[in-house]
């Protein structure tokens, strides 16, 4: 990947694929829904219909960034500590499970040293 400097950089670089699926309407929180991809990674994005313009490469990776700090959780009753999830919710266990599946696949595609970067320019976004 190319030497990325500032957000701005971050922002006009080609990291993701980004594909609109709609306006999701569901009984919890409506949303507008993307799939992300990027070499193996593909995944689900959802944004507040309040934010008018599609997610950028920043707002994806700020997003992934946090959920890969579930990583240094050793349990699922850590993260419904963490999140507020009742841990006896079979909805937060598939949450649980699923930032799981997301983190290992994120982590596939890429580099520590990549990580690190993206964390040291979005560590005020």
């Amino acid at each position: 990947m190319q030497n990325i400097q500032t957000i701005e950089d971050l922002n006009n670089t080609k990291i993701f694929d980004i594909k609109y699926n709609g306006y999701v309407r569901d009984g919890e929180w409506n949303h507008d829904s993307y799939t992300v991809k990027c070499k193996t990674f593909n995944n689900e994005f959802k944004q507040g219909t309040g934010i008018k313009e599609p997610p950028k490469n920043a707002d994806i990776l700020y997003c992934l960034l946090s959920d890969l700090e579930l990583s240094q959780y050793d349990s699922f009753n850590d993260f419904c500590e963490l999140f507020a999830y009742d841990n006896d919710s079979i909805k937060a266990l598939k949450i649980y499970k699923q930032v799981l599946k997301q983190n290992k696949a994120f982590l596939k595609v890429f580099s520590e040293e990549e990580i690190e970067n993206f964390r040291k320019l979005l560590e005020d976004f």
